[in-house]
């Protein structure tokens, strides 16, 4: 299975908003717009975090005072500059949020959705790392995290298409989609996403996160999604509860406790 690496990301960029999902736009109930206009003040700087192809740009360009744009693919990060190529106060750069000598200005709130996907634990720390060091004290951040509770109640919706079609408990449950499970992904929250392996999180788990980096978490909620996100055809019965990601507002301590 493949690792996340920017030449995999930059081979994607000409469809890539046809490939991965656009949360802004595809969520149901506007979660994380929600968020971001809770988090993003008009005299603010903000990062956007991963931007990937930029789809979260205008709406920052629109809130912020000045937005900094930061992704490791060189590709993806053309796609953006071209969107907001007639936004005075929006910057791209590629940089790599991995490394530990990453200086960037510090901004008043931060943005951060679906970046935080590496199956690497030490990789995904050094970002959240620079993160963390980027935003002031007392600034916010906004965070989308892939939920893996969400991933399992897949795996139970799967097995009640086939309840509900009529067959056996046994022959349900074995021809319920695991492909993606592996006992050690259960335990590192790391699923096989569409041939990459991709860190989903529990609702705890990020808020321990955060907490860990000095964030203290004000609100969490779920950026829902349609069931044809997860099934080529899902029947017509299947409604809530959606598939989703988790989604959360923070305010960066002045103090590490």
């Amino acid at each position: 299975m493949k690792r996340h690496d920017p030449r995999d990301w930059d081979s994607l960029a000409r469809g890539f908003d046809e490939h991965v999902c656009h949360v802004l736009s595809e969520e149901r109930n506007g979660r994380v717009q929600t968020a971001i206009r809770a988090s993003v003040g008009a005299s603010d700087r903000v990062a956007d975090f991963g931007c990937g192809t930029g789809r979260a740009l205008p709406l920052l360009a629109d809130l912020a005072d000045r937005v900094d744009a930061y992704d490791f693919a060189p590709e993806l990060l053309a796609v953006a500059e071209r969107a907001v190529a007639r936004r005075e106060n929006v910057a791209c750069r590629v940089v790599d949020l991995s490394d530990d000598a990453l200086a960037l200005p510090t901004v008043d709130a931060g943005v951060c959705v679906n970046a935080l996907l590496s199956p690497s634990a030490p990789l995904r720390t050094k970002v959240l790392a620079t993160i963390s060091r980027t935003v002031r004290p007392g600034g916010r951040l906004v965070l989308v995290v892939p939920s893996l509770e969400s991933a399992l109640l897949t795996v139970h919706r799967h097995v009640e298409i086939h309840l509900r079609d009529g067959w056996s408990d046994r022959s349900a449950r074995a021809a319920a989609d695991v492909s993606g499970l592996t006992p050690a992904g259960i335990r590192d929250g790391v699923l096989d996403r569409g041939g990459v392996r991709t860190k989903l999180y529990l609702r705890e788990e990020v808020e321990l996160l955060l907490d860990a980096f000095g964030w203290t978490v004000e609100a969490i909620d779920k950026a829902e999604y349609d069931w044809s996100t997860e099934f080529e055809s899902p029947p017509d019965w299947m409604a809530a509860p959606y598939p989703w990601d988790w989604v959360l507002r923070a305010i960066k301590q002045r103090r590490r406790r």
